[in-house]
């Protein structure tokens, strides 16, 4: 079964997540899909050098979400929505797709 992609950096079942709100919001979502991606995905995206990519990737991410004005309430929102969307993927295609699927996005809407 495929899914859509209703937000561009994280897998979401149609209904499941609200688009982000703002671009502290989109940025937050990035800042966990790659906290998420960097402990989750580590065996199917290239191993340790991959996840600590992510991992510096999401701090990245994170500094922005910041400086655009992100509180700790928003982050923690973000949090939960995307581990929401991943869990519900995995549950319906595996780790393995969700994790493709996920770094993908992540990479294609790099900065």
């Amino acid at each position: 079964m495929k899914i859509a992609f209703l937000c561009p950096w994280v897998i979401v079942l149609a209904g499941c997540v609200q688009p982000p709100a703002s671009p502290e919001e989109k940025v937050a979502r990035q800042w966990a899909g790659a906290e998420l991606a960097a402990t989750k995905c580590a065996g199917y995206i290239g191993g340790f050098s991959a996840a600590k990519d992510l991992r510096n990737e999401a701090k990245k991410d994170l500094a922005e979400a910041r400086q655009l004005g992100a509180t700790d309430e928003l982050l923690v929102k973000a949090k939960t929505d995307v581990t929401s969307a991943i869990t519900t993927s995995e549950l319906m295609i595996g780790l393995r797709e969700t994790c493709n699927q996920l770094v993908s996005q992540l990479a294609y809407h790099t900065r």
